[in-house]
């Protein structure tokens, strides 16, 4: 029997129930495939097992529970970037729901969603076989490759827009552009290695699916920037304003901070780490004043050599220790 499809917005409440089959997902996928990339066991991408990752991308993005006859059986996360691109993030289909032609439906359905995107990329493990041959079936073409990554791209056709002057395959090294009104410009697949530029407005610019090594940022105001799914690697935040910032979802391997402050004159507000892996972390010669430690697993935690664990032990030792007074001594 064809099953209905249909596709519903999904709510922060749902975050659990979709982490569920997220997971289920992703682990069938890793009986066949083996893990998700070529180094490590993990089964899928990052924060595929994270209850807390699922309700950043519902709160960010563009996230729908896949409903097949009232029942969810998946999810997909669609970012929709300027006016006509788009990236699928995260796509999953509960184990028991294979190979019933659901993906192809999710695939026309998200594309119907969002009319104005005319390119779509994602990106999937290059040891899936499967989701090769999937996205390939769909329309998608394969267009970069990793040890660990297959990145596939779909244009859909559309009639140019009126008013809109296309500049194609044209040479245009070492142009020089100066006061001209650009806005809601297009660039895509242009070859800009050390482009400059200087004085622009680029509010609410859009950025994906680029390659930016080795950028410089001078000078810039990126006041409520979002930085999503990037690569940072080996990058340098220096003199620079980062007050109130929100750092989630996050591989924070060997980063280092130092000389820091907390805000102009020392007026700003004490930072905020909840449920962060700080194992291994070495701080030293830090103001930690009036900072408080809660819930959290203190395991060969030591301050200046000393075991945490111990001191805690001590301390209590102490608390539930009581010294009962002599009514018959005098002094």
């Amino acid at each position: 029997m064809q099953n209905t499809i249909t596709l519903q917005i999904a709510e922060v409440q749902d975050a659990e129930m979709l982490t569920n089959i997220q997971i289920e997902a992703f682990e069938d996928h890793a009986t066949v495939w083996g893990s998700w990339t070529s180094k490590g066991d993990a089964k899928g991408p990052g924060g595929y097992n994270s209850i807390q990752h699922v309700e950043y991308l519902i709160k960010v993005s563009n996230f729908f529970k896949i409903i097949a006859d009232d029942r969810v059986v998946g999810g997909i996360c669609a970012f929709i970037i300027g006016q006509k691109y788009g990236t699928i993030d995260m796509f999953f289909i509960h184990p028991r729901f294979k190979n019933k032609k659901i993906g192809k439906e999710v695939i026309t359905l998200i594309e119907k969603q969002f009319p104005i995107v005319k390119k779509w990329d994602l990106g999937t493990s290059a040891k899936s076989k499967q989701n090769h041959y999937f996205y390939e079936k769909v329309g998608y073409t394969k267009i970069h490759k990793s040890e660990d990554y297959y990145f596939f791209e779909k244009y859909i056709q559309d009639e140019q827009e009126e008013n809109t002057q296309v500049f194609k395959e044209e040479n245009l090294e070492k142009s020089i552009f100066v006061s001209n009104q650009m806005s809601m410009a297009e660039f895509d697949n242009c070859a800009m290695p050390k482009a400059i530029f200087c004085g622009m407005n680029l509010e609410e610019a859009a950025f994906t699916n680029s390659g930016m090594r080795q950028a410089l940022f001078n000078d810039v105001n990126l006041t409520s920037s979002r930085f999503h799914n990037s690569n940072l690697n080996g990058s340098t935040f220096g003199d620079i304003n980062l007050n109130q910032i929100e750092i989630c979802e996050a591989a924070l391997g060997g980063a280092y901070f130092h000389d820091t402050n907390l805000g102009f004159h020392q007026t700003g507000e004490g930072m905020r780490f909840e449920r962060c892996d700080l194992s291994n972390s070495k701080i030293s010669d830090c103001c930690l004043q009036g900072a408080e430690i809660e819930n959290c697993e203190l395991k060969d935690m030591k301050i200046n050599g000393i075991c945490v664990e111990e001191l805690l032990a001590v301390y209590e030792k102490s608390k539930n220790t009581r010294t009962v007074e002599n009514p018959y001594t005098k002094e």
